[in-house]
């Protein structure tokens, strides 16, 4: 029973830590925000996680605010899953941005930004650095709105991640961010390429409606690009369309929308629509926890100028004392926020100042570590020298083991180089000596047809013992550690010819068609001797082992996207089993003689070669069904 306990724990600590954290893409963004939130209760692991960050996502993106009680959630989840710490680092840098603690905010999205990076979610990257270079550009055009603006080095950085992207999302954040890369001061002079922009993303969303939420974002920008250019009308259009998107999916409606709204209807002179949208503000700042005090005095002063408009003076006086009394709240907050700035900069000039210290203090520290360091290395000479001579004499032995050694293995070269030469030069001879007694009685019998027959055996013959002749050659030269390296631009189609005609006149005496189909000129970059070495041993095999009436084939190709040349030679002759399969590739894998065989030295060169000259070897074969080598060649230039 504990042991089922125990096993069943495993499973599901396992099932934890295969869970997939969603990507800043993956995270659902939905309108039906309470439907969203009842499902949560029933939910736990991974699923309520991703629940959670679909809420958080959606209430940014809908009503432009984070839910704290959400927020603390996802950070009990990160134990166990810490990829979603970058999710939490982003919406955590707008619930700072929303309290106004920019240098908070500004922290957390870089925090998130660093390990968005590290994850490669580039929609996440690119949303992170937007929201930095937008916040120091909003507290920079406040400022000092005629100096440079050091939050465009964050919005370049995004727009260079997703100018090319053919991510959709990308696009639309890349139209975005651009806009908000000029400023609103600006719009006017740059209108053309802002309406491009926008066109342009408006296009993709509805194209993909499930970015339908960033149609808030553009629409505003020409509600703002208007607005720079004294069109209140287009204004007001754009902002009531943003409105009414935000109504349609039964969202509540930022406050900066409809004290917008209210400005643009007030510049047209609509005084009475304007007054609504005034008043509809109002109710909203008042119910801010805590109110927002910047909306109650622009509002106030919105009303005040539609009553004068409307000519109700009477009320438009009553406001202008609510104008004053929330001017001064307003300047009192500004006051508030200045010395919160200040204590910020204190304590990061205090942090310099402990930092600074502290590193007088590892200087310190490293001059003690030094000395003590000489007094050891001081000890430590002597130590060396009263072992020198130890590790001299164990040295000396280390050599003469060695040298054993390489006594040992040489003469296991010499045994094995002397049985290849017993083995297979002596059946060759032998059938030179049994065809000279075959020539002289068929040359007394005038059987002169009997002849080319005999002459089809000595030309195979002869080429066998050339190639062991070669085979041996080359081996003797790997032995020397002279294997021989000088790599070319070589035409794999002129090797697969040449082969093709040393072996022409012995395939059709045992009547095998040889198939070749190699591109014109295709080149690999190798040694032209061991890429010779290596096919003709290939095809010798493949050519003894196919039967009469059989086929081998020579086919090569270029596979551009991985820089190499594939070629391949099979046969359908008697094939292997999986035994042999797998006693030949340790044979090409390890390349090293055989102490009870004095066969298969070709096979050693090919494996000996294949690594000197980068090419890679595959094998396939079943009994009756011939063999297939696949070989992978550099291709020319690299």
């Amino acid at each position: 029973m504990k042991q089922i306990i125990l096993l069943t724990m495993f499973f599901m600590k396992m099932a934890v830590l295969w869970a997939q954290v969603p990507s800043f893409s993956q995270i659902q963004v939905t309108s039906n925000i309470d439907s969203l939130q009842k499902t949560l209760i029933t939910q736990r692991g991974i699923d309520r996680l991703t629940t959670l960050l679909s809420l958080e996502k959606s209430l940014l993106s809908w009503e432009f605010k984070i839910n704290q009680d959400y927020l603390d959630e996802i950070k009990k989840e990160l134990p166990s899953y810490p990829e979603a710490k970058s999710h939490y680092w982003y919406f955590n840098a707008y619930q700072q941005r929303f309290k106004t603690n920019l240098d908070k905010a500004f922290s957390y999205a870089k925090l998130a930004y660093e390990h968005y990076r590290r994850q490669r979610d580039s929609t996440g990257m690119v949303s992170a650095l937007s929201n930095m270079g937008i916040m120091i550009l909003e507290r920079d055009e406040q400022n000092s709105p005629d100096k440079p603006q050091f939050g465009h080095q964050y919005l370049k950085e995004a727009m260079a991640l997703s100018r090319y992207s053919t991510n959709p999302e990308l696009q639309i954040l890349y139209a975005y961010a651009f806009c908000r890369y000029l400023g609103w001061g600006s719009l006017k002079k740059n209108s053309d390429q802002v309406l491009a922009q926008i066109t342009k993303g408006l296009t993709l969303i509805n194209k993909h409606p499930q970015y339908v939420y960033y149609k808030i974002h553009l629409l505003n920008v020409l509600a703002l690009l208007y607005e720079s250019k004294e069109r209140f009308k287009e204004a007001q259009v754009y902002t009531l369309a943003v409105i009414n998107l935000i109504t349609q999916h039964r969202r509540t409606i930022p406050i900066v929308h409809l004290y917008n709204l209210g400005f643009y209807y007030e510049m047209q002179q609509k005084y009475d629509k304007a007054l609504q949208a005034y008043q509809l503000t109002m109710k909203m700042a008042h119910k801010q926890n805590p109110p927002s005090v910047r909306y109650l005095w622009y509002t106030s002063a919105g009303i005040h100028a539609s009553l004068v408009g409307l000519k109700k003076y009477k009320e438009a006086a009553i406001w202008a004392d609510s104008i004053y009394s929330y001017g001064e709240q307003f300047d009192v907050q500004n006051i508030k926020t200045k010395l919160q700035e200040a204590v910020v900069t204190y304590e990061v000039e205090k942090k310099d100042a402990q930092n600074k210290l502290l590193e007088q203090e590892k200087k310190l520290t490293e001059t003690r570590s030094q000395l003590y360091l000489w007094l050891g290395l001081l000890t430590s000479v002597g130590l060396l020298v009263t072992g020198f001579s130890i590790y001299r004499q164990r040295l000396a032995n280390k050599k003469l083991k060695n040298a054993f050694e390489e006594i040992v293995k040489l003469n296991q070269v010499r045994d094995y180089f002397f049985g290849v030469i017993a083995h297979d030069l002596r059946r060759p001879f032998a059938s030179f000596q049994n065809m000279a007694e075959l020539i002289r009685y068929y040359l007394s019998t005038n059987r002169y047809t009997d002849l080319e027959k005999v002459s089809q055996s000595i030309d195979e013959t002869g080429k066998h013992i050339s190639l062991l002749l070669d085979n041996l050659l080359s081996w003797a030269l790997t032995q020397r550690e002279e294997t021989p390296y000088n790599p070319e631009n070589v035409r794999l189609d002129e090797k697969i010819r040449h082969v093709k005609e040393l072996y022409q006149r012995i395939a059709q005496y045992q009547q095998i068609q040889i198939i070749t189909e190699c591109p014109e000129k295709l080149m690999v970059y190798v040694d032209t001797n061991a890429c010779d070495l290596i096919i003709r041993n290939i095809f010798d095999n493949a050519l003894k082992n196919t039967q009469l009436g059989g086929k081998v084939a020579l086919k090569a190709f270029a596979e551009n996207e991985k820089k190499r040349v594939r070629l391949i030679i099979e046969d359908n002759g008697r094939g292997m089993s999986l035994e042999k399969v797998a006693s030949i590739k340790n044979r090409l894998l390890h390349a090293e003689l055989q102490s009870n065989s004095f066969r298969g030295l070709g096979l050693i060169l090919v494996g000996r070669f294949i690594k000197s000259n980068r090419i890679t070897i595959d094998l396939r074969s079943k009994p009756g069904e011939g063999t297939t080598f696949e070989l992978m060649l550099p291709i020319c230039g690299y």
